[in-house]
């Protein structure tokens, strides 16, 4: 990510980030936190991990919204095409 890494939002225009993971999921560091945290639920099932693991789902989710916005004002229509084509956390299935 180089000089476009940030933590939160940030108003510096930085390049927009689409190779490596970043082609098929638009955040992937976001994606491997909540894999993590379900695999705790798996591991150590119980009503608090279920609980934790639904909270960071919805404040991942907000965060992740947030972010949306702000590069869809940074990059308009080249955000929007990326997001089209490629999954928030998931790699999008296309159709063959």
């Amino acid at each position: 990510m180089g000089d476009s890494w940030r933590i939160g939002i940030d108003s510096k225009r930085t390049d927009l980030i689409t190779t490596g993971l970043f082609h098929v999921i638009r955040n992937p560091i976001f994606a491997g936190v909540l894999v993590a945290l379900c695999g705790v639920v798996v591991i150590a099932p119980a009503y608090f991990s279920v609980g934790l693991w639904i909270v960071v789902c919805a404040l991942v989710n907000l965060q992740v919204r947030a972010e949306e916005r702000h590069l869809e004002r940074l990059h308009g229509q080249v955000y929007r095409d990326y997001a089209q084509n490629s999954g928030r956390f998931m790699p999008r299935l296309r159709r063959g």
